[in-house]
């Protein structure tokens, strides 16, 4: 649902331990339910329970709204038509672990046991914006808009996803990143299993300010090593793939 889709269809709804019975088509979908032939015994899959989530709580209508990922968690949210707002949150890690969700100028802290997820839900309106300090370790898949790019799962350990798939001219978009002061360098990670590349950063739109590059080395389809990027100039907003400062970035 990150990714501007308008729905989601779980195929099938119950099925047998042999993923049947069915009239050709898919012979490998997994069911929401699976029912034990011998026994009966029904084993609830992990989509039944992240559909009631879902269900229960983003209602017909609703549209997908801005939401960043942090390491170890990922988010979706969305906006009903009754304007209540609802967050979805994930742990991918495998221990408890705490995490700070902002709304304008308001914010609370949860804590979410490893590979869990929960579902908040809040009225009101919105007061104040929302910056992201250049500081702190942003993810990849963190982006406001894009073109061309594609995330998909990573195989780092703190989980999360990765954005891949990159042609010439591709581009991700991240707003509001306060630079503040005494920041002028960017550390990257990357992974390129063909040719060396190169990732341009600019201000504003993809057509802005150049302010820096760096060459993408070849990899192996592996992640690569981080390395630092001077900037030329301090950015407000930026258009990047991988980026922190100081940190190494989760996501390849």
């Amino acid at each position: 649902m990150r990714n501007w889709g308008k729905s989601c269809v779980k195929w099938s709804l119950a099925l047998d331990s042999n993923h049947g019975p069915h009239t050709g088509g898919c012979g490998t979908c997994n069911p929401l339910v699976t029912v034990s032939e011998s026994s009966g015994a029904v084993n609830y899959a992990i989509d039944y329970y992240t559909l009631g989530q879902y269900s229960k709580f983003v209602l017909p209508g609703a549209v997908r709204v801005y939401s960043s990922n942090a390491p170890g968690f990922v988010s979706v949210a969305f906006k009903n038509p009754d304007g209540s707002k609802v967050l979805v949150a994930y742990n991918e890690g495998r221990s408890p672990t705490s995490f700070q969700a902002v709304w304008g100028s308001q914010s609370f802290t949860y804590s979410l046991p490893g590979l869990s997820g929960a579902s908040f839900v809040w009225s009101g309106s919105q007061k104040g914006g929302y910056t992201v300090s250049a500081t702190s370790q942003i993810q990849a898949s963190s982006y406001n808009d894009e073109f061309g790019l594609e995330t998909e799962t990573t195989s780092d350990s703190g989980g999360g996803y990765d954005v891949a798939y990159a042609d010439n001219g591709d581009w991700a978009h991240y707003k509001s990143v306060n630079f503040g002061s005494g920041v002028g360098s960017v550390n990257l990670r990357t992974a390129s299993a063909g040719n060396e590349g190169t990732l341009e950063f600019h201000l504003d739109s993809f057509t802005g300010a150049l302010i820096g590059s760096a060459t993408i080395p070849v990899t192996g389809g592996k992640p690569g090593r981080r390395f630092p990027l001077r900037l030329r100039e301090r950015p407000e907003s930026m258009i990047c793939t991988w980026f922190s400062r100081g940190r190494r970035v989760s996501e390849t």
